[in-house]
């Protein structure tokens, strides 16, 4: 389980650093390794999510924070949701969508960030979110 953990940090780093693409590589082996195992997994979602919209690809990057909701909604681990809502809200925005999609995910962000469910990443960051 922690080399997992420690593989996909490493990624991460490597992706979110210096945008090497081989970073990437390394998240979608570990989650891949991961199997059935769905601890924390919507979490690495995010992250890998994040790493597609960085570097570009925001098809990828919708499709695999699609993911990471539809696991979130089966196992009940919520304390990564209000921040995969706002990167899927983010990738509407990066694909020039400031409509109805975009507006959709951070207010459903916002709103269960605000709930009594988890504490989220995004309390602090949502003033950020009406620009």
């Amino acid at each position: 389980m922690w080399r997992n953990a420690v593989s996909f940090f490493q990624g991460w780093i490597m992706a979110r650093g210096d945008g090497n693409p081989l970073g990437l590589k390394k998240m979608q082996a570990t989650c891949a390794n991961l199997g059935e195992h769905e601890i924390d997994k919507s979490c690495y979602l995010g992250l890998m999510g994040e790493g597609y919209m960085q570097m570009g690809d925001l098809k990828q990057a919708a499709d695999t924070l699609d993911e990471a909701l539809k696991l979130v909604k089966h196992t009940g681990e919520n304390y990564f949701t209000a921040e995969l809502l706002r990167l899927r809200g983010d990738v509407e925005r990066r694909s020039g969508d400031k409509t109805s999609a975009e507006q959709h995910y951070l207010q459903e962000a916002i709103a269960f960030a605000r709930s009594d469910c988890v504490y989220a990443p995004l309390a602090g960051r949502a003033p950020s979110l009406v620009e």
